[in-house]
């Protein structure tokens, strides 16, 4: 069954995000990871269901998350690519610029360790 989602795609080397975005995803062959509460807004929750799944991105092992939840009002298709994914060669719609603070926003080691994916 496809289903609306976001996505994050994590180098598994070195933690960093590469690629985000959402888009429409056939499921049911991904190992689930989960689920979660999320808030909308001010009180409103829902639930989200987390899938993973590991590939070769571009040639580099790469970690997929992701997320499904209810669709929106206006569905959109796109992928952001970050400064790490453009230096390793990934092409998207949308490219992103470094953060102005500092290189954290990119770091997802500790879903990564998490779910124990990396040491």
């Amino acid at each position: 069954m496809k289903s609306y989602c976001r996505y994050l795609v994590i180098d598994k080397i070195t933690g960093m995000k590469l690629v985000c975005g959402e888009k429409w995803k056939e499921y049911s062959e991904l190992p689930f990871c989960g689920t979660f509460r999320a808030r909308c807004g001010g009180l409103r929750k829902y639930t989200v269901a987390q899938f993973m799944q590991e590939r070769k991105v571009g040639g580099v092992d790469c970690v997929i998350v992701y997320w499904i939840y209810a669709t929106p009002k206006e569905p959109r298709v796109c992928s952001v690519v970050t400064p790490f994914g453009q230096f390793l060669g990934l092409k998207g719609k949308l490219y992103e610029l470094f953060p102005r603070r500092f290189l954290k926003a990119y770091d997802y080691r500790k879903v990564l360790i998490r779910h124990g994916i990396w040491k």
